[in-house]
């Protein structure tokens, strides 16, 4: 199997596109985590979700539970 991924010319179609919707996937949840953690200034999260690479679980998890929510105030 490992010689598979070290030959991309070998590798399937189906492979290959599983493989770029993989990291188009990681690369999206983990800019949004990075994004709201840096303006929020939490800087344990940032370095988290930086290192972590688990297919964006790291994000998902930041942005559902530990975000801090933005209050909308009412104009008058």
């Amino acid at each position: 199997m490992i010689e598979q991924f070290l030959n991309f010319g070998q590798m399937s179609t189906g492979m290959l596109i599983g493989l770029v919707l993989v990291s188009v996937w990681e690369v999206v949840w983990k800019g949004f985590g990075l994004w709201h953690s840096a303006q929020a200034k939490h800087k344990g999260w940032f370095i988290a979700i930086l290192i972590v690479n688990l297919f964006g679980l790291v994000p998902i998890i930041y942005l559902i539970w530990f975000r801090p929510q933005v209050k909308k105030s009412k104009k008058k």
